[in-house]
């Protein structure tokens, strides 16, 4: 549907797939006597080969054509393209297939408009397939049936609450609209305006009823407690497309290039395309789409479900979608002058308004109250290197200052020139040279007593054995000698108070060259049910600092979401 850019990607792409093509072309050549190869290998009958082929060799033949659909499908310089359909030349004609058998054939059903809507009952459709008939009659100025269903979608998205209670039913059953005259007119206005959608959400937007307030008096709320009458603007959340959309523009990512390729935007680096690009699996919906009401693919929805729930809150809180915004929000507003003038940007990038004089006392008390640089971790966990200094009997806990995006460890490159080799990932790590055993620190929330599970790995077979420490406090509870190729569970019970630190150390018993190892503790209440902390399933980048999080207080606001 569109002519490529003659670029070198594209080039590239086009040698690549001709050269697949010619791969199946010199299958089917070997096994095909008097096989006749296409001047242009990349226009060619697909079914040709396969008829003179047998099931062995087509499965083998399929395989190669599957190539050839997989670098179309997946390159972004492949043309491209749209499923589109065609008349035959001589349009079948149906019939009744007798108690739904295929074989027990009845009368023809000539194409034609429901019988109960048609102006002629023996007018049928009578040029090609009738599906060109079938749209004319659908739109013909006598049938206001598909005006007024399209109008009180329209109405419904735009206002919050349909003007028909039931948008996928008007018929018998369905409530009769309170508003019948409005929703006549907007038909009407959809029909004298060439059906664009477009002039028809204009006509709604310059309404007094759009433009009016969401607050309500007291005599309103009596007289009309659910604003069947329009009294007053309906507040309604953002869906997930217009959220995300605005989540983006805020941060400054959103990118607005028009078509193209979809785009996984729920996985990472979480590109900025517009939400109306992502890729979505019918057979298995992402679960970032369905936590946020994204309706079922497999199946048409008239209205989408509008839901509060737990795991809303999660992901708003914790994903490093969100964490990503909000760090460029925040860094968006870091030329402004002072922390007042900052305040200001943030509220106007984001709330698109100044905030209000107690606002402004709230923000500088929390920015306040939040200390830069306190947290090192956006989880439960902690990711340093030190060690347990047996003479004053405390941990030598430093912080490992870089994030990989996997792994933090001492500088961007390993080894790193102070640390070495230490670093911690979701599974486990690598202790450093000296006095760099990697740390990995829980601190508890509270006064309990914890079971502590696990099992420390040294998988390679060469080097050294390491040596696996549980602190407490000021003394070792626990402690396990590895050899290289072996492991050992690693279950303690622990007494701790509120606020403690509970270090699991990974030292190096010699050179620290092949010392990589796994461990990931689950620490429980005993009693409990869930988890404390999982160090594997709990594995986080760094914690948001204190203007970042002010960004993200906004964009998790109720003015910013609805």
């Amino acid at each position: 549907i569109s002519i490529p850019e003659d670029s070198p990607g594209y080039r590239k792409f086009r040698d690549e797939l001709t050269a697949r093509a010619n791969a199946a072309h010199d299958y089917a050549a070997e096994k095909i006597k008097g096989y006749q190869r296409p001047s242009n290998p990349l226009k060619f009958d697909r079914k040709a080969a396969l008829n003179k082929l047998n099931q062995t060799e087509r499965g083998k033949y399929r395989g190669l054509l599957a190539k050839l659909d997989e670098l179309e499908g997946s390159s972004e310089f492949a043309p491209a393209r749209a499923m589109a359909v065609r008349d035959r030349a001589n349009p079948r004609e149906p019939v009744i297939f007798e108690r739904g058998q295929q074989g027990n054939r009845g009368a023809k059903v000539p194409r034609a408009f429901p019988a109960f809507f048609r102006d002629a009952p023996d007018r049928t459709f009578t040029a090609g397939s009738g599906r060109l008939e079938l749209a004319q009659q659908l739109t013909r100025p006598g049938n206001p049936l598909t005006a007024r269903v399209c109008a009180n979608r329209v109405w419904m998205h735009v206002m919050g609450s349909p003007l028909v209670a039931t948008p996928g039913d008007f018929g018998l059953q369905a409530q009769e609209p309170l508003h019948s005259a409005l929703l006549d007119h907007l038909a009407l206005h959809l029909m004298e305006h060439k059906w664009s959608i477009k002039a028809l959400i204009r006509h709604i937007m310059t309404s007094r009823a759009w433009r009016s307030s969401s607050v309500s008096d007291e005599r309103l709320a009596g007289s009309d407690p659910e604003n069947r009458y329009y009294a007053r603007s309906n507040r309604h959340r953002k869906d997930l497309e217009s959220w995300r959309d605005t989540t983006l523009q805020a941060s400054g990512r959103l990118d607005r290039k028009l078509g193209g390729r979809p785009v996984k935007i729920h996985a990472e680096p979480f590109p900025g395309r517009r939400t109306i690009y992502g890729l979505i699996e019918r057979q298995n919906t992402p679960s970032f789409f369905r936590i946020f009401d994204f309706p079922d693919t497999s199946q048409p929805v008239v209205k989408r479900v509008s839901t509060t729930t737990p795991n809303q809150a999660l992901y708003l809180m914790n994903s490093p979608f969100l964490h990503g915004e909000a760090r460029a929000t925040a860094e968006a507003t870091a030329s402004e002058g002072g922390e007042k003038e900052r305040i200001l940007a943030l509220y106007q990038r984001i709330l698109l308004r100044r905030p209000s004089p107690e606002e402004l006392v709230r923000a500088r008390g929390f920015l306040g109250s939040t200390e830069p640089g306190v947290r090192q971790s956006a989880g439960a966990w902690s990711y340093g290197h030190g060690r347990f200094n047996r003479d004053s009997r405390r941990v030598d806990f430093n912080p490992l200052p870089h994030f990989t995006g996997k792994a933090w460890q001492g500088g961007p490159e390993l080894p790193d020139r102070k640390t070495g080799w230490v670093h911690w990932n979701s599974l486990g790590g690598h202790p450093g040279h000296g006095d760099h055993a990697a740390i990995l620190r829980w601190v508890a929330p509270g006064k309990a007593t914890v079971r502590v599970s696990g099992e420390l790995l040294r998988p390679a077979k060469k080097g050294d054995a390491v040596r696996g420490l549980v602190v407490v406090g000021n003394q070792i509870m626990s402690e396990w000698t590895v050899e290289p190729g072996g492991k050992v569970t690693t279950g303690v019970v622990l007494q701790v108070a509120a606020g403690q630190t509970v270090d699991f150390l990974v030292e190096s018993t010699g050179d620290e060259a092949w010392d990589g190892f796994q461990w990931a503790p689950v620490i429980m209440e005993e009693g409990g049910s869930l988890p404390l902390a999982e160090a594997q399933a709990g594995f986080s980048g760094p914690a948001l600092d204190r203007w970042p999080l002010l960004a993200q207080v906004l964009l998790l606001s109720n003015e910013f979401l609805y």
